[in-house]
């Protein structure tokens, strides 16, 4: 009998140790926070740097063994050229504009890692436009992080006064038209944009017909649209277009989502009074998709923690609740269009009557590719 129990006892302990091996095989698996552990530093500028920071202190939440540390920068690019001088790369992640990426690559390509395959299993969740700003050869060195598509809000409730139909604005010259008629009915601003952002406006256009014109004639095209509104009056400069409205003293204006986070914030006795619609064409079935530039993450190609970088900036860049977060807090819009699906994205439908961040991620997903040469 005594026998039988050791037989017994050492049976039960055989289990138990067997039992543990293959927990602890699972999770090496399936658990990330036995996987992930370690340290990365992740180099960023001035205008992300409490976005990212705030989303590495929810990513140690879910990882636990995970540090991660944020330098901030005021030119991550500058940054970057240097250590390249010196010879080497001395952070894991790299917060790096849109208009920088392939100048970078183009220069030192060698020091970051190749994430085609990587980015290969998401890509259906990026636009096009923002991969190919990132992709050098046929390899992708970059994870999108943030895109800045532009849409157009107007006063619904004072333009539904005036009789117009929006769904019948199909170009800058139909938009023209209205604005010249709804101005003249309310006494009030039409177009406004601050003078400060002139660049911006005029980007903005650009990238609107760089995707079929050549640059001279995309300049002359759009300086001549922009002179046009000024002589009539439907576009006219502002200190604040987002004041400027929330003053009731303008009808319309080009927003970015940071913008319309602002005018959510700032402008509260408007609530239900908005519409939103899609930038007018240039000319009839023209484009009328534009995402100016975002951000991109990317990977040292010598870090020593691969696979924390790899899957932090991931989780920066598509994490549905941090995405929603960075939206609310900062008004950074997620370049992975597809989890404007989430339900957490429904917190615009008051006050602009609509889910207006669902109108971001269809114009982020379908503009082209912005060209800065």
């Amino acid at each position: 009998m005594k026998r039988n129990l050791i037989i017994l006892v050492f049976i039960a302990i055989a289990s138990l140790v067997a039992g543990s091996i293959i927990y602890y095989a699972a999770g090496l698996n399936k658990n990330e926070e036995i996987k992930l552990a370690g340290k990365i530093n992740i180099l960023v500028n001035d205008g992300n740097y409490e976005a990212v920071k705030q989303a590495s202190s929810s990513f140690k939440e879910l990882h636990p063994r995970v540090e991660i540390e944020v330098t901030q920068e005021s030119d991550v690019t500058a940054g970057i050229s240097a250590e390249v001088k010196a010879g080497a790369l001395d952070e894991d992640v790299f917060v790096v504009a849109e208009k920088d990426a392939l100048p970078l690559l183009e220069e030192s390509k060698d020091y970051f890692m190749d994430l085609t395959q990587y980015v290969n299993g998401m890509d259906e969740s990026f636009p096009k436009g923002v991969l190919a700003g990132i992709t050098y050869g046929k390899s992708t060195y970059g994870i999108p992080m943030s895109a800045e598509p532009m849409i157009i809000v107007y006063r619904r409730d004072l333009f539904s006064v005036a009789g117009v139909d929006v769904s019948g604005i199909k170009t800058w010259d139909d938009f023209r038209s209205t604005g010249a008629g709804v101005s003249e009915t309310t006494g009030k601003k039409f177009l406004v944009y601050n003078t400060n952002q002139f660049e911006r406006l005029r980007a903005t256009l650009l990238s609107q017909l760089r995707i079929n014109y050549s640059d001279l004639e995309n300049y002359t095209r759009v300086s001549d649209l922009i002179n046009g509104m000024v002589a009539d009056k439907t576009l006219q400069a502002t200190s604040s277009a987002v004041t400027t409205l929330k003053q009731g003293k303008a009808l319309a204006a080009i927003v970015s989502p940071s913008d319309a986070v602002k005018l959510m914030d700032e402008a509260t006795s408007l609530q239900g009074k908005w519409g939103a619609m899609k930038l007018p064409a240039f000319e009839p079935g023209g484009n009328r998709d534009v995402s100016l530039g975002g951000y991109s993450l990317m990977i040292n190609k010598n870090t020593r923690n691969s696979d924390l970088a790899k899957e932090f900036s991931k989780y920066l860049s598509s994490d549905a609740v941090t995405a929603a977060y960075r939206l609310k807090e900062y008004g950074s819009f997620s370049a992975a269009y597809t989890v404007f699906g989430d339900s957490g994205f429904g917190f615009s439908a008051e006050y602009y009557g609509m889910d207006i961040w669902s109108l971001f991620a269809d114009v982020a997903e379908d503009a082209p590719q912005n060209v800065y040469k």
